[in-house]
């Protein structure tokens, strides 16, 4: 119910070390967009990478279960396909999407990049509720939580709070491990309610800070989790849930991609541009972030929709890999593109 007052609470190459490159397709119904790509990277001698994708085009996925008001509809989701969709715009409603199988059968990960498009509307015009949620728990409740905007487990959650209660900055994320507050304490997030899918990425980094990008902006950027005590446990398993009440709204996941990494090794530390935000003469800029070891600047590849490109490659003797590049071709308005980056680290060389 609205009213109910919140708690505070990568394609692997056949090199020596090998990198996994993940694409993630972005809309673009207003500006030019270079989409998204995230790079995890992981030797060849200790490989240990999990996967989920999904279009829910064909159903419900393999390993996954839908709870309480939730299913996954052969329509309504992006470019109007199939679509996990957690609530309908009616009030009292109580909806999870759980991924229930464990992607790396009990080993602790180090990261993980979570990409997804979100849809959050409905026919009401103001005072929408209550939200949605994105987790990561060794003790995801399989089934509906009660408070399903506000999470479940011991682990990380993401809250996507859309009621307007007295003296919230809403709508707004709330990040919590353990229902405890990480950070501020709400982070307001302009277009949360857009009323059409928008691209949303939850990137977990092996130093424990967490990125979380919503519609291309950078929500938050290197926070810090390890500092509130979070480790992630194995075992864990990925859920979205979302809640309504007196008040409501819809919402909906779609073009859901998820990799995981068991190796502390370099890692893309920020990408853009991204989201439909992105304008035409924006550059893309990559940066890529040591770790336990270093980024082969001489091994990185970066193509452009399916074609290799010339970056410009600089370090700034931090362990920060800077990877630049300007088309020399206008991309046009309302376009999409796709963009993949491969690297290795220094650990094994020819």
């Amino acid at each position: 119910m609205g009213t109910v007052p919140k708690r505070n609470l990568q394609n692997v190459s056949d090199a020596k070390v090998k990198t996994t490159i993940m694409k993630i397709k972005s809309p673009a119904p207003r500006f030019s967009l270079l989409a998204t790509a995230v790079a995890l990277l992981a030797a060849k001698n200790c490989l240990h990478a999990g996967s989920f994708n999904s279009d829910f085009n064909s159903g419900l996925p393999y390993g996954s279960a839908t709870y309480g008001n939730a299913n996954v509809s052969a329509s309504g989701g992006y470019t109007n396909s199939g679509c996990a969709q957690l609530t309908p715009d009616i009030g009292s409603q109580h909806g999870t999407f759980i991924i229930t199988n464990d992607l790396d059968s009990g080993t602790p990960i180090a990261s993980f990049t979570a990409s997804f498009k979100v849809l959050i509307g409905g026919s009401q015009r103001w005072n929408y509720a209550d939200g949605m949620s994105f987790n990561f728990a060794p003790d995801l409740t399989l089934g509906t939580w009660g408070f399903e905007d506000e999470g479940s487990g011991s682990g990380l959650t993401i809250d996507l709070d859309t009621y307007g209660a007295v003296g919230d900055p809403w709508p707004a994320a709330r990040v919590t491990v353990n229902h405890l507050q990480v950070g501020p304490n709400e982070i307001y997030v302009d277009n949360l309610r857009a009323g059409t899918f928008v691209d949303v990425v939850v990137k977990l980094n092996p130093n424990q800070t967490l990125d979380f990008i919503y519609d291309g902006v950078y929500v938050c950027s290197n926070l810090d989790l390890s500092s509130y005590g979070y480790t992630p446990a194995g075992g864990s398993l990925f859920g979205f849930g979302a809640r309504t009440g007196g008040n409501w709204e819809s919402h909906f996941v779609d073009d859901l991609t998820i990799v995981t990494q068991t190796n502390q090794l370099p890692y893309v530390s920020s990408f853009g541009p991204q989201g439909r935000q992105a304008s035409t003469p924006s550059a893309l800029d990559i940066v890529l972030a040591d770790y336990a070891s270093q980024v082969a600047t001489n091994t990185i590849v970066l193509k452009l929709d399916g074609a290799t490109v010339a970056p410009t490659i600089t370090q700034d003797g931090a362990g920060n890999t800077i990877v630049h590049f300007v088309s020399a071709i206008a991309l046009a308005s309302g376009s999409q593109h796709f963009v993949s980056i491969g690297f290795a680290d220094n650990r094994i060389m020819p």
